[in-house]
């Protein structure tokens, strides 16, 4: 037995957080843990990388129980964290991120960059990411910094490698590439605790699946002797028979809610699209196909260099974010940490900050409507949070990501970009998020997703634009769908 766990209990303020939990962890063994947002997962991760100490509750490594666990002995211990939320330092090189702390030095005892670009390439390579190594850290996309960070864990003498959704922002050829990487890693005899919501993940890769709910250890089972049906029932404590609600059929001659014909940018090349009302079109691509360059030209976040936009047939060419909020545009980022939320603020001030023109009176602040706004969020989207003044900071990232839903759903927008809406959540919460995006359409709103879950955009999506090379490379009409040719388009073959 390489780790265990035993009767660990976590207390915060009002919130018992991790209750009697117990799980072990054998040499060359996955072990995934699922639940929901706000089980205990993450909870019981930074125990074990000694960033909270147990109320109760031992730990023992290789047989020898731990006293007193914090950052620095958990790495002596072998342990390294992937953690969901990303902790790049953006203004440094990826190279420097990679191996921050132990950079290589020369005679002169200064940092050897030519053996800091060496070393930095042969990772880059074994995690299938072909970027400069001192490319600054900020221009890179979420998934690119995923994989750096994965890049960064592979640098240690790990014996037990934690890895907190490591494919959330991945596309189908870097999970594969991850994949083989733990492959590697178990034949070494390294242990893996492995979260994440992916059901298909957990049954190709672990062993045993852990599964939490309200802080507890529900149950733990052999993965190839259960199934995906019955991980869901103890995950949420009930059936889910339908993880993606059939979305109702778009009325017939239903108008165009949203156009971009021929759109060029400094990174895009002739973006042409419809979306209709009460429509959900879906955008898949690869790493760097230009999704997220789509969404920051409609979001007037980039700047146009050619083509036209409408909405509602009126012409559409935003200066920037708030113009193109004032004109019905609501964006979702991916990165709901570094673009989508302040982070040392309140659910209140977080799910307000866009609508401070509805919740005022006579020019003040109307505190009554803003406290009714927010608690009726808080209701409909399922947030837990013990109050509406948390700090958003202490929040899962699920409930993070549904206070940005909130954010932008205050606006009463027309268009509604969700860039990886589900990232990080758990499949309960997917579903709600699911049932409120056929709402939404239901009241005619027009919706564009981005996801890198190609199930998750042919199950929701009525058509589907296929993008490459930052330029659309075909569109497909649901009747159309073939996961295959979808994947063969965007790949080029």
């Amino acid at each position: 037995m390489l780790l265990e766990m035993k009767n660990i209990t976590k207390q915060f303020p009002g919130v018992k957080a991790l209750d009697d939990v117990s799980l072990t962890l054998d040499k060359g063994e996955v072990v995934a843990i699922c639940g929901e947002n706000g089980a205990g997962k993450s909870t019981l991760i930074k125990v074990l990388s000694g960033a909270y100490t147990p109320n109760n509750g031992e730990i023992f490594i290789n047989d020898k129980k731990q006293s007193g666990m914090n950052p620095i002995s958990s790495i002596k211990n072998g342990i390294g964290v992937i953690y969901q939320e990303l902790n790049s330092v953006d203004q440094l090189s990826v190279a420097e991120n990679i191996f921050i702390g132990n950079l290589p030095k020369n005679k002169a005892n200064m940092v050897d960059y030519k053996q800091l670009k060496k070393d930095s390439k042969v990772l880059l390579d074994k995690v299938g990411l072909n970027v400069n190594p001192f490319e600054t850290m900020e221009n890179l996309s979420i998934a690119e910094k995923q994989l750096v960070e994965i890049a960064k864990a592979l640098t240690k003498d790990i014996k037990i490698l934690v890895m907190d959704e490591p494919t959330a922002a991945l596309n189908t050829k870097e999970i594969q590439i991850l994949f083989k990487i733990v492959k590697g890693l178990l034949e070494k005899g390294i242990g893996i605790l492995y979260i994440s919501h992916r059901m298909e993940e957990i049954f190709e890769i672990s062993d045993k699946v852990c599964v939490m709910r309200d802080g507890r250890m529900i149950k733990t089972l052999v993965t190839k002797e259960t199934q995906s049906s019955e991980l869901i029932s103890l995950m949420v404590g009930r059936e889910i028979k339908d993880l993606y609600p059939v979305k109702h059929e778009i009325p017939a001659h239903s108008p165009i809610g949203f156009k971009i014909d021929n759109v060029s940018t400094s990174s895009l090349k002739n973006i042409s699209f419809s979306v209709q009302k009460g429509e959900i079109v879906g955008l898949f691509g690869l790493m760097g196909c230009g999704r997220t360059e789509i969404a920051r030209a409609i979001f007037g976040v980039d700047k146009i260099t050619g083509g036209t936009m409408e909405i509602d047939s009126q012409k559409y060419a935003p200066k920037s974010p708030s113009h193109a909020k004032n004109r019905g545009v609501a964006y979702l980022p991916s990165d709901r940490k570094k673009d989508g939320l302040m982070l040392i603020h309140t659910v209140r001030e977080n799910a307000t900050v866009t609508v401070f023109d509805k919740i005022k009176s006579s020019g003040l602040l109307n505190k009554k409507k803003e406290k009714k706004l927010v608690e009726n969020w808080v209701t409909e989207l399922g947030i837990k949070t013990s109050s509406i003044e948390t700090e958003i900071n202490t929040l899962s990232g699920g409930n993070q990501q549904k206070v940005v839903l909130a954010k932008w759903l205050s606006t009463d927008p027309r268009l509604l970009i969700l860039n990886e809406p589900t990232r990080g959540i758990d499949v309960g919460a997917k579903t709600e998020i699911y049932k409120l995006m056929q709402k939404l359409c239901d009241q005619g709103i027009s919706i564009i997703m981005m996801s890198s879950d190609l199930p998750e955009v042919m199950a929701l999506s009525d058509k589907i634009i296929i993008v490459r090379d930052r330029e659309v490379a075909g569109i497909v009409g649901k009747n159309d769908f073939n996961q295959d040719d979808i994947l063969s388009t965007s790949i080029g073959v």
